[in-house]
C-alpha cells in the first residue's frame, strides 16, 4: 500500500493500538521518551520517529527489523538514486552512540531512571538496499508497557517538513501536553528546563534575549507555519528578568476531530471485555471507590457545564492532585482553578469556559500558582494574627491598667477615714498645683464637698494611682491579672477584634 496515498483510507497494523490514517502517518511515542535531552540532530531525530514507527506493529514478537533503504532517504528528502549514504550511516551511528537521559520532567510517574541509547545496533549489508536495527530490550520494554494515554501520537508527514531541530523538539513537546478533547491547553517551564531539554552548552544562547531570537521564536513561527498546531510561546518575568516560558497551545481546525476519530478506534480496539456484566469483582470495587465532591458550588458547576468528575480519568487526575496538596485542600484547588478560568473567560482569552477548567486541571498548569497563592495567603493569615495578638495585647493591658486604678479607688473609698490626712496634708503638698486632684482639694477644703464624691472623678485615678504606696496598695501583677480572667471573655474579645 502507497502509505502517501491522497485517498482517506484507514490501515489497521498488526497492533491494534497502531492506526495509520492516510495521508497521515501517526507514530505512538512513550511521552517520557519525548521528554528527552534532545542531543540528537534534526536527520536522527527524523530517523528515529521512522524506524519506530515500522518496527512497533511487530515489537513483542521479534527484535531485529529491516527497512529499505529508499524509505529513509525519501523521508529525508533525499534521491532514491543516491550511491553514497554517507550521511544516513554517520546519523544512524550517532543513534547507536547516543545515550539519553529519558523522562527529565517528570510526567512518567515511575520512580525510575533510565538511560540507554535510541538504537541498540544496526547493519546496512553492501548492495542490499536495506537497513537491519534493532532497540534495546529496555527500550521496547518501555513501548510496550505503556497505556494508549501514556503515548504522544507524531504525524510523520508533518514532523519530515520541519527543518530545524529545536522547532521540531519544541512541537514534540507541545502536542505532548495538548489536551486533545479540548483541543487547547497552556505549559509553563523553566528557562533552565527548556535548555536543558534542548541539550543546550552553557555557553550557547548564553543571553536570554538570544535565546529567545535565536531558539524560541523561529520555533514559534515554524511550528505555525508547518504543523497541524498553533503555538504562542510567551515569555514569564520576574520583574524584567525572563525566567520561562509558557507554551498555549491549540490544534488547528479540523484538526482535533481526526486526532479524537483516531483516539476513539484506538479504545473501541482495544476493549477486550465489552460486557460490563462480566467485570471482576476487584474491578467492580475499584470503580466504587471513587474521590466524591462534597462542596456544594463544585457540585453545581460540574452539573451546569455537564462534567463528570466519576469517569476514570478525571478521578485519577482527582487523586493524583489529592497526593499533592491532601484531601482536605482538593476542592479547594478546583474552586482556585474555577476562579483563575472565569478570570481568563471574561478577558475573553478562551471561549470554551468548562473545555478551559478541565484542561487546566489535566495538565497541573496552575499547581504552581495555587501553591504560590497558598504560600501567600498563609502569610496574609499570620500577619493578621500577630496584628490580632498584639491588638489584643493592648486591650488587655488597658483593661489591667483601668482595673488597678479603679481597685486602689474602691480602697480608698471603704477606708476613706484611715487615708484622709494623706489627701489633705502629704499628697496635697507633693502634687502639682495644676493638677485636677489638687484642685478638687481645694474646692472641697473651701466649699465643703465631700472628698468621697471627689474620689468618683475620672481624672483622679492616674494621679491618685501614682502615691499608691501610701494607701498601702499593692496590684496584682500582669500575668496573674490575666489568668484571672475567664475564657469567655478573651473569645468574646478576639471575635471582636477579628470582625473589625
Amino acid at each position: 500500500m502507497n502509505e502517501f496515498n491522497k485517498t482517506q483510507k484507514i490501515e489497521i497494523l498488526n497492533k491494534e493500538d497502531i492506526v495509520v490514517f492516510e495521508p497521515s502517518k501517526i507514530v505512538n511515542i512513550p511521552s517520557s521518551a519525548i521528554h528527552i535531552e534532545n542531543d540528537i540532530s534534526l536527520i536522527q531525530k527524523k530517523l528515529w520517529f521512522e524506524m519506530v514507527y515500522f518496527a512497533f506493529p511487530k515489537m513483542g514478537t521479534q527484535r531485529r527489523y529491516t527497512i529499505p533503504l529508499n524509505r529513509l532517504r525519501e523521508l529525508l528528502g533525499w534521491s532514491e538514486s543516491t550511491s553514497s549514504d554517507d550521511r544516513l550511516k554517520e546519523a544512524l551511528h550517532g543513534l547507536n552512540q547516543t545515550a539519553i537521559k529519558w523522562n527529565i520532567f517528570g510526567k512518567d510517574k515511575k520512580r525510575v531512571w533510565e538511560s540507554f541509547p535510541m538504537l541498540s545496533g544496526c547493519r546496512i549489508p553492501e548492495h542490499s538496499g536495506i537497513c537491519i536495527f534493532e532497540f534495546s530490550s529496555f527500550l521496547e520494554e518501555r513501548f510496550l508497557a505503556m497505556g494508549e494515554e501514556a503515548y504522544v501520537k507524531i504525524d510523520l508527514i508533518i514532523s519530515k517538513k520541519f527543518q530545524s531541530k529545536y522547532a521540531l523538539s519544541i512541537y514534540c513537546l507541545a502536542l505532548d501536553f495538548l489536551i486533545l478533547e479540548m483541543g487547547y491547553s497552556e505549559k509553563r517551564f523553566t528557562l533552565e528546563e527548556l535548555r536543558r531539554y534542548l541539550a543546550l552548552k552553557e555557553s550557547e544562547y548564553k543571553l536570554t534575549a538570544d535565546f529567545s531570537k535565536r531558539i524560541i521564536k523561529p520555533a514559534e513561527e515554524e511550528i505555525n507555519k508547518t504543523s497541524d498546531m498553533n503555538i504562542e510561546i510567551k515569555p514569564l518575568k520576574e520583574g524584567k528578568k525572563i525566567v520561562g516560558y509558557k507554551l498555549c497551545m491549540s490544534l488547528k481546525q479540523g484538526r482535533a476531530r481526526e486526532y479524537l476519530e483516531r483516539k476513539n478506534k484506538l479504545r473501541q480496539l482495544a476493549n477486550t471485555n465489552p460486557n460490563p456484566a462480566e467485570e471482576t469483582p476487584q474491578k467492580q470495587k475499584i470503580q466504587k471507590e471513587i474521590i466524591q465532591i462534597q462542596d456544594e458550588n463544585l457540585r453545581k458547576f460540574f452539573a451546569k457545564y455537564n462534567i463528570s468528575f466519576t469517569t476514570d480519568t478525571f478521578q485519577e487526575k482527582l487523586k493524583e492532585t489529592q497526593e499533592i496538596f491532601g484531601a482536605d485542600k482538593l476542592e479547594n484547588y478546583l474552586l482556585f482553578l474555577i476562579k483563575y478560568a472565569e478570570k481568563e473567560y471574561n478577558k475573553g482569552t478562551i471561549k470554551n469556559f468548562a473545555g478551559f477548567f478541565v484542561s487546566l486541571l489535566k495538565d497541573n498548569t496552575q499547581i504552581d500558582n495555587y501553591l504560590f497563592e497558598l504560600e501567600e495567603e498563609t502569610k496574609k493569615k499570620e500577619q493578621k494574627r500577630k496584628i490580632i495578638s498584639m491588638r489584643l495585647e493592648d486591650k488587655l493591658k488597658d483593661k489591667y491598667d483601668f482595673s488597678i486604678k479603679q481597685e486602689l479607688i474602691e480602697q480608698i473609698q471603704n477606708n476613706y477615714s484611715k487615708y484622709e490626712n494623706i489627701f489633705t496634708d502629704t499628697i496635697l503638698n507633693k502634687i502639682n498645683k495644676d493638677s485636677a486632684f489638687y484642685e478638687f482639694n481645694f474646692i472641697r477644703r473651701n466649699n465643703g464637698v465631700v472628698t468621697q464624691e471627689i474620689l468618683k472623678s475620672p481624672f483622679l485615678a492616674k494621679e491618685i494611682f501614682e502615691f499608691k504606696e501610701l494607701f498601702d496598695y499593692i496590684p496584682m501583677s500582669y500575668e496573674n491579672w490575666k489568668k484571672s480572667l475567664p475564657q469567655a471573655y478573651f473569645d468574646n474579645l478576639l471575635r471582636e477584634l477579628e470582625n473589625n
